[in-house]
């Protein structure tokens, strides 16, 4: 018996699963253009059918309350069919916020690079955007090198600017406060800057990833003397902050800051894995 013939024995009708990113069902014209819109075949859909909403933040989605969700954690939610633990609570967990050092792991694997004379790179998207990253993360992890014996520019800092899931042009605040935090603690040192668009971006767009592999693994890029200098140089130039090119930062005496060598190593601090993880595997 084929299969249409024993799903048609069974009463059983053929489903159809449509995801919508961006889709949602607020009525107020003034937060959802789609209330605005002209949506016959929506409007039929919803007059002719039972329909249930599905709520797509905070908790229900595994999320802290108010948190928005994206479409990354979405898909694999509707792919598991159940809730999990958002990376996000995962790497809460791991740095102990509110503890004195935070995961054993954690510990244990700065204190054995310290000890080893290895130098530590802190690389990720340092942005409050919520969907890939929270800044206090990257502050946490300062802390804790620090607290694990680094000082100085034992830690190099590698900033990949946002610009989509905050501000086109916000990225001078977060650099800023990272900066800030480095000098507090007396450790960490900002080495490089670079665009979501070349380390984060599709892996279609293969140009811009062997851009960033080069920034971050032989130090080739754009010149800057401070992060501020490289992001009026990319703005006056049309490149917000999502599109910032490669760039290396120097330090004294105009020699580069640093970047990856053998031996060293290297966290990621934002929590969303699917882009990251392609990128970071390319330096293996």
């Amino acid at each position: 018996m084929s299969m249409d013939a024993k799903n048609k024995a069974l009463g059983w009708r053929p489903v159809l699963l449509l995801i919508l990113d961006g889709w949602g069902c607020n009525e107020t014209e003034a937060q959802q253009p789609l209330a605005a819109a002209s949506t016959p075949h929506w409007d039929w859909l919803r007059a002719s059918f039972p329909y249930s909403e599905a709520a797509a933040t905070g908790p229900w989605l595994g999320l802290p309350e108010n948190w928005p969700g994206s479409c990354e954690w979405g898909h694999f939610l509707i792919g598991t069919g159940r809730r999990g633990a958002h990376p996000y609570l995962l790497v809460e967990e791991a740095l102990g916020e509110g503890s004195s050092l935070g995961s054993e792991e954690v510990v244990r694997f700065l204190q054995r690079a310290h000890r080893e004379g290895r130098r530590l790179h802190l690389w990720g998207l340092t942005s409050n955007g919520r969907v890939h990253s929270v800044e206090r993360h990257s502050w946490a992890l300062l802390e804790r090198a620090r607290q694990a014996g680094f000082s100085g520019e034992q830690v190099l800092f590698h900033a990949v600017t946002d610009g989509w899931d905050t501000p086109p042009r916000s990225a001078i605040g977060y650099l800023a406060r990272v900066a800030a935090q480095s000098l507090v603690l007396g450790v960490g040192r900002l080495a490089s800057l670079c665009g979501r668009a070349y380390s984060l971006g599709p892996p279609s767009v293969r140009a811009r990833r062997e851009d960033a592999h080069r920034l971050l693994r032989f130090g080739e890029g754009r010149l800057a003397d401070t992060f501020s200098q490289a992001l009026q140089t990319a703005y006056q130039q049309g490149q917000e902050d999502m599109l910032l090119a490669p760039t290396v930062l120097l330090g004294r005496e105009g020699y580069p800051v640093g970047h990856l060598e053998e031996g060293d190593l290297l966290l990621c601090f934002h929590f969303q894995p699917l882009r990251a993880h392609a990128f970071l595997k390319s330096l293996a």
